[in-house]
């Protein structure tokens, strides 16, 4: 098993954590619980990933949506 983060766990990391996440999207707590659950967010909520993250000191960007190379 891996310890790498998946693309949902940095994402949401950025924001602070879940509850962090929540709160600066405006989305249920366990909705973000299910999008670190499953490793990914799903395509139709990404803009909304991406608009509520643009101003956080470590931006949300669209590259942070797919898997970096090893």
């Amino acid at each position: 098993m891996s310890d790498a983060l998946t693309i949902a766990e940095r994402i949401i990391a950025k924001f602070g954590g879940i509850r962090a996440a929540a709160r600066k999207g405006n989305w249920r707590p366990t909705t973000v619980a299910s999008w670190k659950e499953a490793g990914f967010i799903p395509a139709q909520r990404q803009q909304e990933v991406l608009d509520a993250g643009a101003d956080l000191p470590d931006p949300v960007r669209p590259e942070d949506f797919f898997e970096r190379a090893a």
